[in-house]
This record gives structure tokens, C-alpha cells and sequence, in this order.
């Protein structure tokens, strides 16, 4: 989901390193998200930073709009894995 990776960059949070678990979005017909649930347990995240993690989703969760709409509720389950951008590396290593 590169719109939540966008977000979560503009807001200062970085990974460190390639960083992944599973997820599960519920989501309105209208495309907006119901419950955004993840599994943090294999991260390497302290727990201030798991912290920072499900503060910013939960922002996310509440202004994101899925593009699509559909006759019922709907919803998306997979793994995902996310680093931090080239740029966002380059800042960090200057």
C-alpha cells in the first residue's frame, strides 16, 4: 500500500530496515477503512516505535479513501513489507 508508506514518510517515521508483517483491512463499501489490523510481533520494533507505528496508522485509517467502491463491505488480507525510500536513506546517511 504505497499511500500508507507515503503517509507514514511524511510523518518522520523510518524503518531502518526492510520491515515486514501481515495485515488486514476491513473496509466500507464506500472505500473507507473500517479496522486496519496488523501483526507486529516479528518486527523489529522497540515498543516506543511499535507505538509511534499504531499512532500513525490510526491518523491514516481515518483519512484514507480506498479509489474503488463496491455493494458491501469489503476486505484485504496479505503480508507486506516495507523500506525506507532511497531519498529518505540518503537523508539518514548524510
Amino acid at each position: 500500500m504505497q499511500e500508507l508508506g507515503q503517509f507514514l514518510m511524511e510523518n518522520g517515521f523510518e524503518w531502518k530496515k526492510r520491515t515486514s508483517f501481515f495485515q488486514r483491512i476491513y473496509f466500507a463499501k464506500q472505500g473507507t477503512i473500517n479496522f486496519y489490523l496488523v501483526n507486529l510481533d516479528q518486527t523489529h520494533f522497540s515498543e516506543k516505535k511499535k507505538e509511534r507505528f499504531i499512532e500513525l496508522l490510526h491518523v491514516f485509517s481515518e483519512q484514507y479513501q480506498f479509489p474503488m467502491q463496491a455493494n458491501s463491505n469489503f476486505a484485504q488480507c496479505a503480508p507486506i513489507t516495507f523500506t525506507d525510500s532511497q531519498d529518505s536513506q540518503q537523508q539518514t546517511n548524510k
